[in-house]
């Protein structure tokens, strides 16, 4: 039913979980240190010309968008979970579904502006996509 990957395991099957270890942070990050995370980006980004009472507004408004950012994170994780299958086996179908989901949503953060997203989530995401073409 599933094209698995078996046998010594595969370099797909190390980045599938360090990819999998990598959105749970994510996930658990935004939906619960978004105040903390958010005041620092803000004051990165120069507080988008806004005052501190306006500035604390954006960032308790943004942090709804957080927590739903934060869930798709997990799910993407619950994805990579099922994708790694019993017996150390990986679901090589599963995997790459996930893998492109990470790259897209990379690519996205990316043209929004959040050029660390290229490096921290399609970089990674890109590399389980082709180790599951290469059959590494």
């Amino acid at each position: 039913m599933f094209d698995q990957l078996t046998g010594d395991l595969p370099v797909s099957y190390f980045l599938c979980v360090i990819l999998m270890i990598m959105h749970i942070g994510f996930g658990l990050y935004e939906m619960f240190c978004w105040k903390s995370m958010g005041a620092s980006l803000a004051k990165k980004r120069d507080n988008f010309g806004l005052d501190s009472q306006n500035l604390d507004r954006a960032i308790n408004w943004a942090g709804f968008i957080a927590f739903n950012q934060g869930t798709y994170n997990l799910f993407i994780a619950a994805g990579l979970i099922f994708a790694l299958g019993p017996e150390m086996t990986l679901h090589k179908d599963f995997a790459l579904f996930f893998a492109g989901c990470i790259v897209v949503a990379g690519l996205a953060g990316a043209y929004t502006g959040i050029k660390e997203v290229l490096y921290l989530q399609t970089l990674p995401g890109l590399a389980l996509f082709a180790s599951l073409h290469l059959h590494w």
